[in-house]
């Protein structure tokens, strides 16, 4: 079994611990934060398989391109291309959301 570990700061003072192991095509991720702890979603593993190195504490280019290469064909490579399509209709929605507002904020200037 791989793994990789990586260190996150939350919104504490200590940093949090993501691992990921990886047996064949399945790789799962773990986190220390309370969210991880429960076994829902938490920002410090979605972040780090979106590939957003910012988010971990002296994370190498070689580990995240890494944590990359381990997603092809995995069980969480699906699961992640949803995640992107979801995240991509929501933030058309919002702009949907918010030309409609101007419009009406515009209509009622009018009156």
């Amino acid at each position: 079994m791989a793994e990789l570990v990586f260190m996150v700061q939350g919104s504490g003072s200590d940093p949090y611990e993501v691992v990921f192991l990886r047996k064949e095509t399945k790789v799962n991720a773990l986190c220390t934060c309370q969210a991880g702890q429960n076994g829902q979603h938490c920002k410090h593993r979605i972040s780090l398989l979106q590939g957003d190195s910012k988010a971990a504490l002296e994370a190498t280019p070689e580990q995240m391109a890494q944590l990359q290469e381990w997603l092809v064909g995995s069980n969480l490579e699906a699961p992640l291309a949803k995640l992107a399509v979801a995240e991509a209709e929501k933030d058309k929605a919002k702009k949907k959301a918010d030309v409609m507002a101007a419009k009406k904020a515009l209509a009622r200037a009018m009156r």
